[in-house]
């Protein structure tokens, strides 16, 4: 099974990490509260680097950037799950 990272361990990324955790695949998190769960690493520098699959469930997309800044991110692939507003606006 393919690692994958989970970045923001809310409702909805501590649901989206525990079944990929159930499903086999190796899971690391980075949140900004530390102790979320046993699988969270320190940095999100740390949990970015743990595979090439990376899921951000951060409350905006300018969250997630910033969240992400220090992390390099080349060669992997990102999903952002992030709320959006009712005019629609993507970025």
């Amino acid at each position: 099974m393919e690692p994958v990272t989970v970045i923001g361990l809310g409702l909805m990324g501590k649901a989206l990490a525990e079944a990929f955790r159930e499903a086999g695949h190796p899971t690391t998190a980075w949140n900004r509260t530390a102790g979320k769960a046993v699988y969270q690493v320190a940095s999100v520098s740390e949990a970015v680097s743990a595979s090439q699959l990376v899921i951000a469930c951060l409350t905006t997309y300018e969250a997630t950037m910033s969240a992400l800044a220090p992390a390099d991110l080349s060669g992997r692939t990102l999903i952002t799950l992030n709320t959006g507003d009712p005019a629609g606006q993507c970025h």
